[in-house]
């Protein structure tokens, strides 16, 4: 199995970044293949994700750690109602995530500096067209994501099971990996991604690479300036780098 193909245009970046950031809820089932002696991808890239929270934890970090489950399920969930697909079903909805990003992201202020500063433009439209492109979150995902990333260090602590099978990031050998933090990411803090190295102790050293983009928040390891000239240039030459390999 070869890495995702990267082309170029910004077309090719927005279908680039959505491969990304679904690929960090992939992490376990790419795990299982490689437990099983299956075929895994040549290269595996992991962009801002928290696999280990404890690491220089972040005000986000903070508040899901020693909050209580039942805090969450009381005050964040709204329940789908009619005639919607889903109706009854308990989500984290749009407008309560939204607020919490806008909050996180500092856009409130941005939107002041936005007709002061045209230069920075462009890149706070991409970063209020990422944030408007949020959708409800089930409350199972939402609680099980608490739980197992930011109050039991599942994975870090080799205690994450899915189903009953241990998700084991020691038996990953032959892919390639590229792991990407922002050095002002105020969501996943730093070092939190780059742990994932330790982790996969059965990939050769030299087939591991961490970078950490300089003066870079979050929302900019995704989309804008950051995105297109330091960031996406990384992730295509890694992934043709092993394509052939």
């Amino acid at each position: 199995m070869g890495g995702t193909r990267v082309g170029g245009g910004t077309n090719s970046h927005r279908r680039d970044r959505l491969r990304l950031k679904s690929r960090r809820a992939r992490w376990a089932p790419f795990t299982f293949l490689a437990s099983a002696g299956e075929p895994t991808l040549r290269s595996l890239t992991l962009v801002a994700g928290p696999i280990d929270a404890r690491r220089n934890p972040t005000g986000i970090n903070q508040l899901a750690a020693h909050r209580p489950l039942a805090w969450f399920r009381q005050d964040l969930f709204h329940v789908v109602p009619d005639p919607y697909t889903g109706t009854g079903r308990k989500v984290y909805p749009f407008s309560r995530r939204y607020a919490g990003l806008l909050a996180a992201n500092r856009l409130f202020s941005a939107h002041w500096d936005y007709y002061a500063d045209l230069v920075r433009a462009e890149a706070h439209r991409e970063a209020c067209d990422a944030l408007n492109a949020v959708l409800d979150m089930a409350a199972e995902f939402y609680l099980d994501a608490v739980r197992i990333v930011f109050q039991e260090f599942g994975l870090p602590l080799g205690d994450w099971c899915v189903r009953g099978q241990p998700v084991r990031p020691k038996d990953i050998h032959t892919t390639a990996l590229l792991k990407i933090e922002g050095e002002l990411d105020d969501i996943s803090g730093r070092g939190q991604t780059e742990a994932a190295l330790g982790l996969c102790q059965g990939i050769s050293p030299c087939r591991k690479r961490h970078v950490t983009v300089r003066q870079c928040g979050h929302y900019d390891l995704f989309s804008g300036p950051s995105w297109r000239t330091g960031i996406y240039p990384i992730v295509r030459d890694q992934i043709r780098r092993y394509a052939g390999s």
